[in-house]
């Protein structure tokens, strides 16, 4: 797919206006994580496909994007629009925030905590926090950061990765060895029967053997 974003002026609202396209929406949390930790940054996120910049050419932001992101100068207010964007939207992954976690080719299915572990079902649901280890402040969490899962009931339930690859609901510890990436395809469901989600416990798959899970808020 190609994900779109606006990019705006701050200091004239009618001039220096910009689309950027990308290969995924992933790309542009990496680059925004880039952009935002720059010295003296006067940039905003307004959302997820919209951004202001009161400084310096767009398309220098962070030239080590260069070569996967794509840069359009529009034309100004007072001009005719020649074009639009359209896309689906998506939950905005701000570390910290509560999200459920489902399917995202069957979204019928989501993570559930049972008897101390983590089930895929089609049946019941378990709302997690989710945030970067170590980080209080609000960030849009990408692939390479490490994470925590906790209950929203209790800070203190962690979800972790056991010797098996499953997953578990641990009292008093860290998360340890998960990344936001690996929602990507890093977990998989076991197979289960219809009716029956004991069987369908999620476990940590690497080479990309797992299925695709997105956070829904």
């Amino acid at each position: 797919m190609v994900y779109y974003a606006l990019i705006k002026y701050a200091p004239s609202e009618p001039h220096f206006r910009y689309i950027v396209a990308a290969p995924d929406p992933e790309t542009i949390d990496e680059w925004w994580r880039v952009v935002s930790e720059k010295p003296g940054v006067q940039w905003n996120r307004l959302a997820p496909d919209y951004y202001s910049f009161s400084h310096n050419p767009v398309w220098d932001s962070a030239p080590e994007f260069n070569n996967r992101l794509m840069y359009s100068f529009l034309n100004d207010r007072d001009f005719r629009f020649t074009g639009a964007f359209a896309q689906q939207p998506r939950t905005d992954h701000i570390s910290g925030q509560t999200f459920f976690i489902r399917s995202k080719s069957s979204p019928y299915i989501y993570w559930a905590v049972k008897d101390g572990r983590i089930y895929a079902s089609r049946f019941s649901r378990t709302r997690f926090r989710i945030k970067i280890e170590g980080e209080v402040k609000p960030k849009v969490m990408i692939g390479k950061d490490s994470i925590s899962i906790t209950l929203t009931t209790n800070s203190a339930q962690y979800v972790s990765i056991r010797s098996n690859g499953e997953l578990s609901v641990e009292g008093g510890g860290s998360a340890g060895g998960i990344l936001f990436s690996h929602f990507k395809k890093g977990f998989l469901a076991d197979s289960y029967e219809i009716g029956d989600d004991v069987n369908a416990a999620v476990r940590r798959v690497g080479n990309d053997d797992g299925e695709e899970w997105e956070l829904v808020q």
